[in-house]
């Protein structure tokens, strides 16, 4: 006997993997992938050998974005529109969980807790602005200043930017001598989800 799927309610949406070919060229075609989140590319020249698989960065997935969004407007006979549409927005998601350069340059100062579990830091940027970051139960705002100024509204990080923070956190972390404030790890863990 059949189950009822009228009941069926969806927990989880995976695409295990995804594949676009196409040409690069007049005698060369590439192979371009998704698989176990990760984009990679594959071009072979026309009746040669298959080229060497290789792994998108983030240059290379913003331009396949742009260029695949841009066939979107006009997809050619045969390409099921579905998986071109499923391929960028997995592709959009990758691009935009890159890192942006926001917190790069920073120096990490004081760092603090309040009763409410309220963490703040505050941090140098350059020669003469200062941030404060806040991170209220996940939720990171930014804001930033000149010193002679006052401070703004926070305002919510980004993903990228809170890929920015991730990274630079990782580095401050491991290279502090004595060991960073332990809030920096509580921050940072925030930072990564």
């Amino acid at each position: 006997m059949a189950p009822d799927l009228s009941k069926f309610k969806a927990t989880q949406a995976v695409a295990v993997s995804l594949k676009l070919v196409g040409p690069l060229g007049v005698d060369q075609t590439i192979t371009v992938a998704y698989a176990d989140g990760k984009f990679t590319a594959d071009t072979q020249v026309v009746g040669g050998p298959l080229g060497q698989v290789f792994l998108l960065d983030g240059a290379q997935q913003k331009t396949l974005l742009h260029a695949l969004k841009e066939e979107l407007h006009h997809p050619p006979h045969g390409v099921d529109v579905a998986v071109l549409q499923c391929f960028i927005h997995l592709l959009s998601s990758a691009v935009h969980r890159q890192p942006s350069q926001l917190f790069d340059n920073v120096r990490f100062g004081d760092i603090a807790k309040d009763p409410n579990g309220v963490i703040t830091a505050h941090v140098g940027v350059g020669v003469d602005v200062v941030g404060t970051i806040v991170d209220h139960q996940g939720v990171i705002s930014y804001e930033q200043h000149p010193v002679p100024m006052k401070g703004g509204t926070p305002h919510p990080l980004s993903p990228a930017d809170r890929a920015s923070l991730a990274a630079a956190l990782t580095k401050y972390i491991a290279a502090a001598q004595p060991r960073a404030n332990p809030l920096f790890d509580e921050l940072l863990a925030d930072a990564q989800k």
